[in-house]
């Protein structure tokens, strides 16, 4: 399916945003691995400070139209999304993860967006 994959890390009153775009036509199935590099506000993600991070997962599926992707479409097939892992490194070589096994992103009330908030721990797998 094609949309915009989004990783939004929340620390203190700083959001750093990591997008990912895909444009498979397909069904996207298992061993799928996505990258994205992206630059944080100094000093607001801090192995010392942050142990955990927040982070909002969000994908915007392109595949529907796009004039307000807030817009219900009661009458459009949803697909299922799954995530295993996220991790988050900083240059360093701090790891900060969660890898929880078929973490489903839900839809938002029946349109193309799909989101889950999760935490990331620091060396959490």
């Amino acid at each position: 399916m094609k949309g915009n994959l989004q990783l939004n890390i929340t620390s203190d009153d700083d959001v750093t945003s990591f997008n990912f775009y895909s444009e498979n036509e397909d069904e996207i199935s298992g061993g799928l691995e996505l990258r994205a590099l992206g630059a944080a506000k100094f000093s607001s993600v801090d192995p010392e400070v942050n142990k955990v991070l927040s982070v909002t997962l969000r994908f915007t599926s392109q595949e529907y139209p796009k004039d307000d992707s807030l817009r219900p479409m009661p009458d459009v097939v949803y697909p299922s999304i799954f995530v295993d892992r996220i991790v988050v490194s900083d240059f360093y070589g701090n790891v900060w993860s969660n890898c929880q096994k078929d973490t489903f992103l839900e839809n938002i009330r029946r349109t193309n967006v799909d989101e889950v908030d999760l935490e990331l721990k620091l060396n959490g797998c």
